[in-house]
């Protein structure tokens, strides 16, 4: 029957099976990871003391191998200036004077330009990712490169360097410690001074309630203390330009998945794990909207997260990419109610956040101006175990100045809608 179809149809394979091997052979594991080698160090001391013009570029990789104070000591052994990825952020203390902040798409004009003026760069933990890079053949055209990572994958992967390491990240700068000679950089820590001086992050100054004034303040009022977690657009890069995080694992953010609706779920979590510490939800209404209904797991369970709403009205990342790049054609990216019908000065904003926190039984207000968001903050922080939604309605086309167009390099970044205005589409990013 259909037994004996089956044997004849299957002739070839039974005729090719190879009965398995008991036991089964199993691969041997990879030797654990460890420090440089004797050749590496001393090629890395080498080429460290050769250079006249180093950084160091900090990633993620810092804070997994649970090493910033090695990272701090490094630093001020060979009086590096140390530039730090998203990931990073926390890794290195913002107030140092070596501290560049973060590079990239959206980072600092001082970290970018140092970054690509080094004549040796010491990648420790980073992926060179395309948002930090920009061009791939324009980023550190000219400086060496010593890359280390724990992962040998990465390594050569997005740039070529001079010298790739793969080595657990604790136990090499331990080893760069005890090992490594500075050299002479009085020239260019002053140079990298006045960069720093010259093109600061700005706040708006004026009577408007910015974004950049609204999380410089938390900044202020938490003394960079919080652990605070990011959506996905604007929001997020004036976080980690104004949100100055002072320890590891307090930036939470998904980085390169670009996860909208990350931040109250992590905000969540980091509450439950750090009960003790205030945890702040900095997000955008784009964003929030993706996971608001885990409000009901705050009030549910007593979790006291703080969700910050940097609210206006768009999809704002979107809504800049579409002016820059597409003449200001914009679709989808307004979030506003189109079916709104507003009297002459009437407020309206939506979603009402307000009312649905409400709906979960979360406390929430609303600012609008300025100089109410200092009292607005301390009402909300002064309950650690409460939860609190704070829906901050800011200016509702401010744009995320620096900006490396992307495809382009650091001597394309764009400071100022002045400066935006000054380039010809073309220079003005061609895609995400």
């Amino acid at each position: 029957g259909s037994q004996r179809l089956w044997l004849v149809d299957n002739i070839p394979l039974l005729m090719t099976y190879v009965a398995p091997r008991i036991p089964a052979v199993i691969q041997a594991p990879l030797a654990p990871i460890a420090g440089l080698t004797a050749n590496q160090l001393e090629e890395a001391c080498r080429l460290i003391a050769a250079a006249s013009r180093p950084v160091i570029y900090a990633g993620g990789g810092i804070v997994s191998a649970d090493c910033p104070e090695l990272l701090l000591q490094l630093a001020e052994v060979l009086q590096c200036p140390v530039t730090t990825t998203i990931m990073g952020q926390g890794a290195f203390p913002p107030d140092h004077p070596l501290a560049l902040h973060a590079l990239g798409m959206h980072g600092s004009k001082y970290a970018n330009t140092a970054v690509n003026e080094a004549d040796l760069v010491l990648a420790l933990g980073v992926r060179f990712d395309d948002r930090v890079t920009g061009k791939v053949d324009s980023f550190i055209a000219t400086g060496k490169i010593i890359h280390i990572d724990i992962d040998r994958n990465e390594l050569n992967k997005n740039k070529t360097v001079t010298l790739p390491i793969c080595a657990d990240l604790r136990a090499a700068l331990q080893q760069f410690c005890s090992t490594a000679a500075p050299g002479n950089y009085t020239e260019w820590l002053a140079y990298v001074s006045g960069l720093r001086e010259q093109f600061p992050y700005v706040v708006p100054a004026g009577d408007t309630l910015s974004p950049q004034y609204a999380i410089d303040l938390l900044s202020a009022m938490t003394a960079g203390e919080a652990i605070v977690s990011l959506g996905v657009g604007q929001h997020q890069m004036w976080a980690m330009q104004h949100y100055r995080a002072r320890r590891t694992r307090s930036f939470l953010s998904s980085s390169g998945f670009g996860t909208m609706g990350y931040g109250l779920p992590a905000a969540i979590g980091a509450k439950v794990g750090c009960p003790d510490r205030q945890v702040i939800d900095i997000d955008g209404d784009g964003s929030l909207n993706m996971t608001i209904h885990e409000l009901a797991v705050c009030h549910r369970f007593g979790i006291g997260v703080k969700v910050v709403v940097i609210n206006n009205q768009w999809l704002g990342m979107v809504r800049q990419w579409q002016d820059m790049i597409y003449d200001k054609h914009r679709s989808g990216s307004d979030l506003s109610d189109p079916m709104a019908v507003k009297r002459v000065g009437e407020e309206s904003v939506y979603p009402n956040f307000l009312k649905i926190a409400e709906g979960y039984a979360v406390r929430a207000e609303r600012v609008t101006r300025r100089e109410d968001l200092a009292a607005a903050f301390e009402r909300m922080l002064a309950n650690p175990d409460e939860p609190y939604l704070l829906d901050v309605i800011v200016a509702p086309e401010e744009n995320v100045y620096p900006m490396i167009p992307a495809g382009g390099s650091y001597r394309d970044i764009i400071m100022s809608e002045a400066d935006l205005a000054a380039r010809t589409k073309a220079t003005q990013g061609s895609s995400i």
